[in-house]
């Protein structure tokens, strides 16, 4: 059981930006709709990370998986599973995520270096000079920005479902990542 129930509204109780996507709301966007307007722009920027973000989908995946695994959060790579796999990250690619294995033979080297600088990230306010050299030769400036925001953000989605202690979804899939995009895109 959750440490506040979590609401079930119908999509007239929804605020206007969400309305038709409720049904594919997961319980942690639910139970952040207790602050309806905070939540709205919470569940509008993970949308942007994922219909306006520039990083490739694996790689994202990959940097959303690293984030929960660092912020040891089973809500948020249980979510990220199904997803993940819709986006080519391969089973052998989450369970080095799973063991903090950043430099495995299943990882790309650019993959490689993405989730060693989510790791430090997620680690502590500064990052060495080496994997950021790392991070930056593969990726832009506008998607290492992105990474640091993303991690940031998922930052706040594993707190939220761990200290308020937030059942498990069943497996989202398609559907969730198909409803962030047109919330993100105002469909």
């Amino acid at each position: 059981m959750p440490r506040i129930a979590i609401p079930n509204f119908t999509d007239d109780d929804l605020p206007e930006q969400l309305r038709g996507h409720g049904g594919a709301l997961v319980n942690v966007f639910r139970i952040m709709l207790r602050s309806p307007q905070i939540a709205t722009l919470v569940v509008q920027l993970g949308s942007a990370q994922f219909g306006a973000g520039s990083l490739p989908g694996a790689d994202r995946e990959l940097a959303i998986l690293t984030a929960g695994s660092c912020f040891g959060s089973a809500y948020e790579t249980s979510q990220h599973e199904a997803i993940s796999d819709a986006f080519g990250v391969t089973a052998a690619q989450r369970g080095a995520i799973a063991v903090h294995q950043w430099d495995s033979p299943d990882l790309a080297p650019a993959q490689q270096a993405l989730v060693a600088f989510v790791a430090a990230v997620a680690a502590g306010p500064t990052v060495p000079d080496d994997v950021f050299d790392q991070v930056q030769r593969y990726y832009s400036d506008q998607q290492v920005v992105e990474t640091i925001i993303l991690t940031g953000y998922y930052f706040l989605i594993a707190r939220t479902a761990s200290v308020l202690e937030v059942p498990q979804d069943p497996q989202p899939g398609d559907a969730v990542v198909q409803a962030g995009v047109s919330v993100n895109s105002g469909k």
